[in-house]
């Protein structure tokens, strides 16, 4: 959505209900269970504003990431907590360059990961049900891209 000029928000939201239908095995049965990894609510949303009277034009935005709890194992005994984590960026669009003259634009991009330092259960590989992915903490992310 873009309600002013320069100002760009999205989000989007996703509910799912996974389960088990016939997980049936000696010994027991997961029928009825959550597969792992999947989480009943997950949302993404961000903001950015666009500068557009600098020597080059400049954005500058934040997204948030939240994903709902969700099991370890088929078993359903092990909950990784839900957790939620925010982004920031700054782009700096760079027209034309004399220096490198094949290149219509290139973009420097400045990243912040995990802006609190979060830490967080990211996933896990049921083949090792004792084990999760621990989530990235802070990162600091330089690019420069071109555009030929």
């Amino acid at each position: 959505m873009r309600p002013i000029e320069g100002w760009k928000f999205w989000g989007n939201l996703a509910f799912t209900h996974a389960r088990y239908v016939n997980f049936d095995f000696d010994g027991g049965s997961f029928s009825g269970n959550t597969p792992p990894n999947v989480a009943p609510v997950i949302a993404n949303a961000g903001a950015s504003y666009r500068y557009e009277r600098w020597w080059w034009p400049l954005e500058i935005g934040a997204s948030v990431r939240h994903v709902g709890n969700r099991y370890l194992w088929d078993d359903n005994a092990v909950v990784m907590d839900a957790y939620t984590v925010a982004d920031a960026y700054l782009f700096v669009d760079i027209e034309k360059s004399l220096m490198l003259p094949n290149v219509d634009k290139a973009r420097l991009a400045f990243r912040v990961r995990n802006l609190t330092n979060k830490a967080y259960a990211a996933f896990s590989d049921p083949g090792y049900p004792d084990q999760v992915y621990i989530g990235a903490p802070r990162s600091y992310e330089v690019a420069l891209s071109f555009k030929f």
